[in-house]
Protein backbone atom coordinates (compact mmCIF):
# COMPACT_ATOMS: atom_id res chain seq x y z
CA UNK A 1 0.00 0.00 0.00
CA UNK A 2 2.71 2.25 1.26
CA UNK A 3 4.58 1.86 -2.17
CA UNK A 4 1.95 2.01 -4.59
CA UNK A 5 0.59 5.85 -2.55
CA UNK A 6 4.94 6.75 -2.63
CA UNK A 7 4.05 5.71 -6.79
CA UNK A 8 1.37 7.40 -7.39
CA UNK A 9 2.28 10.89 -5.99
CA UNK A 10 5.67 10.61 -7.08
CA UNK A 11 3.89 10.29 -10.94
CA UNK A 12 1.35 13.25 -10.05
CA UNK A 13 4.58 15.38 -8.93
CA UNK A 14 6.50 14.74 -11.57
CA UNK A 15 3.36 15.73 -14.21
CA UNK A 16 2.74 18.95 -12.28
CA UNK A 17 6.43 19.76 -12.03
CA UNK A 18 7.17 19.57 -15.80
CA UNK A 19 3.83 21.34 -16.22
CA UNK A 20 5.56 24.32 -14.49
CA UNK A 21 8.89 23.91 -15.96
CA UNK A 22 10.66 23.88 -12.63
CA UNK A 23 13.89 24.13 -12.52
CA UNK A 24 14.59 21.59 -9.46
CA UNK A 25 18.49 21.68 -9.17
CA UNK A 26 18.55 25.29 -9.53
CA UNK A 27 15.52 26.53 -6.57
CA UNK A 28 14.28 25.06 -3.90
CA UNK A 29 10.12 24.33 -3.98
CA UNK A 30 7.42 24.14 -1.86
CA UNK A 31 4.61 21.66 -1.78
CA UNK A 32 1.52 22.44 0.06
CA UNK A 33 -0.42 19.08 2.11
CA UNK A 34 -3.38 20.09 3.33
CA UNK A 35 -5.40 17.56 5.09
CA UNK A 36 -8.75 17.53 6.96
CA UNK A 37 -6.93 15.40 9.42
CA UNK A 38 -3.83 13.73 9.97
CA UNK A 39 -5.04 11.29 12.71
CA UNK A 40 -5.92 8.64 10.01
CA UNK A 41 -3.03 6.35 9.45
CA UNK A 42 -4.02 6.41 5.86
CA UNK A 43 -3.22 9.96 5.67
CA UNK A 44 -0.20 9.55 7.69
CA UNK A 45 1.13 7.41 5.12
CA UNK A 46 0.69 9.88 2.14
CA UNK A 47 2.15 12.47 4.30
CA UNK A 48 5.24 10.58 4.62
CA UNK A 49 5.24 9.33 1.04
CA UNK A 50 4.77 13.27 -0.26
CA UNK A 51 7.53 14.33 2.40
CA UNK A 52 9.73 11.62 0.64
CA UNK A 53 9.07 12.15 -2.64
CA UNK A 54 9.27 15.76 -2.35
CA UNK A 55 12.11 16.27 -0.15
CA UNK A 56 14.26 13.68 -2.54
CA UNK A 57 13.33 15.93 -5.29
CA UNK A 58 15.27 19.08 -3.35
CA UNK A 59 11.92 20.66 -2.13
CA UNK A 60 9.91 21.03 0.74
CA UNK A 61 6.88 19.75 2.04
CA UNK A 62 4.29 22.20 4.21
CA UNK A 63 1.62 20.22 5.95
CA UNK A 64 -1.09 21.29 7.73
CA UNK A 65 -4.28 19.11 9.17
CA UNK A 66 -7.81 21.57 9.57
CA UNK A 67 -9.75 18.66 12.24
CA UNK A 68 -12.54 18.93 10.04
CA UNK A 69 -12.47 22.83 9.96
CA UNK A 70 -13.13 23.99 6.84
CA UNK A 71 -12.12 27.94 7.49
CA UNK A 72 -9.41 26.69 9.05
CA UNK A 73 -8.14 24.38 6.09
CA UNK A 74 -8.97 27.71 3.15
CA UNK A 75 -6.82 29.87 5.70
CA UNK A 76 -4.16 27.49 5.58
CA UNK A 77 -4.31 26.97 1.67
CA UNK A 78 -4.33 30.87 1.19
CA UNK A 79 -1.51 31.10 3.94
CA UNK A 80 0.51 27.88 1.23
CA UNK A 81 -0.26 29.99 -1.72
CA UNK A 82 1.01 32.92 0.12
CA UNK A 83 4.25 31.30 0.96
CA UNK A 84 4.55 30.52 -2.73
CA UNK A 85 4.31 26.67 -2.80
CA UNK A 86 4.33 25.12 -6.37
CA UNK A 87 2.09 22.55 -6.10
CA UNK A 88 -1.20 21.84 -3.40
CA UNK A 89 -2.55 18.33 -2.37
CA UNK A 90 -5.42 18.62 -0.99
CA UNK A 91 -8.10 16.07 0.97
CA UNK A 92 -10.77 19.12 0.92
CA UNK A 93 -12.82 19.33 4.63
CA UNK A 94 -15.89 20.34 2.65
CA UNK A 95 -15.95 19.28 -1.24
CA UNK A 96 -17.87 22.58 -1.80
CA UNK A 97 -16.85 25.43 0.89
CA UNK A 98 -12.87 25.01 -0.16
CA UNK A 99 -13.96 25.64 -3.74
CA UNK A 100 -12.94 29.30 -3.47
CA UNK A 101 -9.25 28.31 -1.75
CA UNK A 102 -8.44 25.60 -4.96
CA UNK A 103 -10.00 28.94 -7.25
CA UNK A 104 -7.17 31.08 -5.46
CA UNK A 105 -4.47 28.60 -5.66
CA UNK A 106 -5.03 28.10 -9.39
CA UNK A 107 -5.16 32.25 -10.23
CA UNK A 108 -1.91 32.07 -8.82
CA UNK A 109 -0.47 29.01 -11.34
CA UNK A 110 -1.14 26.42 -8.55
CA UNK A 111 -1.87 22.74 -9.51
CA UNK A 112 -4.45 21.19 -7.17
CA UNK A 113 -4.16 17.68 -6.43
CA UNK A 114 -7.14 16.63 -4.12
CA UNK A 115 -6.78 13.14 -2.59
CA UNK A 116 -9.87 10.87 -1.95
CA UNK A 117 -12.64 13.59 -2.20
CA UNK A 118 -13.64 15.30 -5.43
CA UNK A 119 -14.59 18.30 -5.41
CA UNK A 120 -18.20 20.03 -5.86
CA UNK A 121 -18.80 22.60 -8.25
CA UNK A 122 -15.13 21.29 -10.09
CA UNK A 123 -15.14 23.37 -13.33
CA UNK A 124 -11.46 24.04 -11.73
CA UNK A 125 -8.34 22.00 -13.71
CA UNK A 126 -7.58 19.70 -10.35
CA UNK A 127 -6.71 16.04 -10.47
CA UNK A 128 -8.35 13.83 -8.57
CA UNK A 129 -6.21 10.68 -6.71
CA UNK A 130 -8.25 8.02 -5.59
CA UNK A 131 -6.65 5.39 -3.83
CA UNK A 132 -7.97 2.36 -3.13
Amino acid sequence: MKKRILVLILVCLMIFTMGLQISLAAEKFKVGLSFYTLTNPFFLEIQDAAKKVVEEAGGELVVSSSEFDISKQINQVEDMISLGIKALILNPADSKAVVPAVESANKAGIPVITVDIMLKEAVLPVLLLLIM
